[in-house]
């Protein structure tokens, strides 16, 4: 795209974050990436294939995966890989040799029902979010059960573990209609702090989805699905930093109500708008890996549901352009970019590999070593 075309689009979006960075108290600032900078940064990280897990002519049925959702490494260096339509997480050594299966299909204690992320304790348990169970579960290191909490009615979809062993949720607020909380608790279920209140953006009565981890320094990083922004907040609620990156593709207008930090976006009832952020994480240097949208989705793009753990139709294309890798240091500023040629629904970094998971077109895992 030349300059001459992109060039009323940003300066409007420069103004909106002007507006922003006014709205905001002086306590935090804003860091603004444009596309220029995010131009600049292109290819200076470098991603060399190292394999590819759930190969298509695979024979092996520990590989064999259906919604990969979540990739971890513990302290030994085993991998395990969270299997979520099978219900199952699979552990393998660090050669990729498969060691044991966790977990299975139901609803008693230690079984799960699609289950969507984990982490590890400072013991090395398997922290679980047991999404169709709605609960949260405790398992010791060779998944055995322990205990769990449930989530009441809400999937906890989006999860993280802090460095003290607190989980970090995004649910609704009791009693207050289109409220919704990003809050730490208990390995218990005990609610310890609430981090922020985040009204529904789109000021309807349905979730606007976020995705809420923690950095390198226990603080913790909020990004949007819709709206290019993210912001880190400390362990006790405090707003530290809020950086925006400017898409590839259009975003919705939003806006800052008065006394909030937390934006709101502005669009008609009627109005369907993609989104511009597919997955996020952060390495243990505290920047973060953030995937967005490279350009619009067109049909070949889009996921069709043809039964859960189907693979795509052949005639679908296996490589894409649609995808691009942003990587932002602790300070919020872009170091690097680089367009992806696998389709990504899941990404999570691990020392100096990238693990990019293609949960539901061809349900691979692509593991990378990278540079920066």
């Amino acid at each position: 795209m030349k300059q001459k075309n992109r060039e009323p689009g940003r300066i409007v979006f420069i103004m909106l974050l002007l507006f922003i960075c006014f709205q905001l108290n002086g306590e935090s600032k804003i860091i603004t990436n444009t596309l220029d900078k995010i131009d600049a940064a292109r290819d200076r990280i470098k991603l060399t294939p190292v394999r590819v897990w759930g190969e298509d002519d695979t024979e092996d049925i520990n590989q064999a995966f259906r919604f990969p959702a979540d990739v971890q490494i513990n302290s030994k260096k085993q991998i395990f890989i969270l299997d979520s339509a099978n219900h199952r997480i699979q552990v393998f050594d660090k050669s990729g040799a498969f060691i044991r299966t966790i977990s299975q299909k139901g609803k008693g204690p230690g079984d799960t029902l699609m289950p969507g992320k984990m982490a590890f304790t400072k013991n090395n348990n398997i922290v679980v979010a047991d999404l169709f169970n709605f609960r949260i579960q405790v398992l010791d290191p060779m998944g055995k059960y322990i205990h769990s909490f449930r989530t009441g009615e809400t999937m906890p979809s989006n999860f993280a573990l802090s460095q003290e062993d607190e989980v970090l949720l995004y649910l609704p607020k009791k009693n207050e209609e289109c409220k919704w909380a990003v809050s730490l608790f208990d390995l218990n279920g005990n609610q310890t702090k609430e981090i922020c209140t985040v009204p529904c953006m789109t000021e309807t009565n349905n979730e606007e989805p976020i995705f809420s981890l923690f950095d390198d320094k226990g603080n913790i990083l909020i990004t949007y699905l819709r709206i290019p922004l993210f912001q880190r907040f400390s362990i006790i609620g405090k707003l530290l930093m809020t950086a925006s990156y400017e898409p590839p593709v259009k975003a919705p207008s939003f806006r800052l109500p008065e006394g909030s930090t937390v934006p709101v976006i502005s669009v008609a009832k009627d109005e369907i708008t993609d989104p511009v952020l597919t997955a996020c994480t952060v390495d243990e240097e505290g920047r973060l890996f953030l995937i967005a949208y490279n350009r619009p989705r067109q049909k070949q793009d889009k996921f069709y549901m043809t039964g859960i753990g189907q693979r795509m139709p052949k005639e679908f294309p296996e490589k894409t352009d649609l995808f691009r890798l942003f990587v932002f240091d602790s300070k919020g500023k872009i170091i690097a970019s680089t367009t992806l040629s696998v389709y990504c629904d899941q990404l999570y970094v691990h020392g100096n590999r990238l693990f990019i998971i293609d949960t539901y077109r061809l349900m691979k895992i692509h593991e990378y070593r990278f540079e920066l």
